[in-house]
């Protein structure tokens, strides 16, 4: 079985792909992260968390993640460029 790069194992093992891509492209767009996380509908440490410790987030605020960011799933979790 593969591991998939957005998938939690049970345990923070640091940035993913999905939480770099997040990361860089909320900074490129200008987005604090208590405003982006507003935008989204989360708290700021649901994305904090996935960015910089690998917490995966409900499919709910990952698709709210890639309607605000104009972006797809797919490219967030590293599968698509």
């Amino acid at each position: 079985m593969s591991k998939k790069p957005y998938a939690h194992r049970g345990k923070e093992t640091g940035s993913t792909p999905f939480g770099a891509r997040l990361k860089a492209e909320r900074i490129r767009r200008g987005f604090q992260v208590h405003v982006f996380a507003d935008l989204v509908g989360c708290c700021h440490s649901q994305i904090t968390g996935a960015e910089n410790r690998g917490v995966m987030l409900n499919f709910d605020t990952i698709i709210a993640i890639a309607q605000v960011l104009e972006c797809s799933i797919d490219w967030l979790a590293g599968i698509e460029d």
